[in-house]
């Protein structure tokens, strides 16, 4: 080590796998990295649904699980008190383990989007 190098005493030991990126220098501004990092985001984000059990036609419903289908088709569901787990190859093939006799049937629904004022609050946040 040089002596103008400051020694790091709290170095994570994870630390020697990982280049040291001081000196590089940042590829963009601060607004234009967080432009960058929503796009990632929005363009590898999964695909968000509830699982709806429905009790004889339309007499009632209830969520049962939320969801989240990959864009390689896996999906993973949580039920709505986090008891329980399960994954699926997709949506669809939760709703079997949803149904529960002839009176009680599963859906795969969307949210639909929340609609939002101009200054990014939702209807319910004002």
């Amino acid at each position: 080590m040089c002596e103008d190098e400051p020694e790091i005493a709290d170095a994570h030991p994870l630390d020697r796998f990982v280049s040291d990126p001081t000196g590089r220098p940042p590829m963009c501004d601060e607004e234009t990295f967080a432009g960058i990092l929503a796009d990632m985001a929005g363009q590898a984000a999964p695909e968000v649904f509830a699982v709806v059990q429905k009790y004889g036609t339309r007499v009632n419903a209830w969520i049962v699980a939320w969801g989240m289908c990959f864009p390689d088709g896996r999906t993973e569901v949580v039920s709505v008190d986090g008891t329980a787990r399960h994954n699926a190859n997709s949506p669809e093939d939760v709703l079997l383990g949803s149904t529960f006799g002839t009176h009680i049937r599963a859906r795969i629904v969307r949210p639909a989007p929340v609609e939002t004022d101009d200054e990014g609050e939702s209807d319910d946040e004002q």
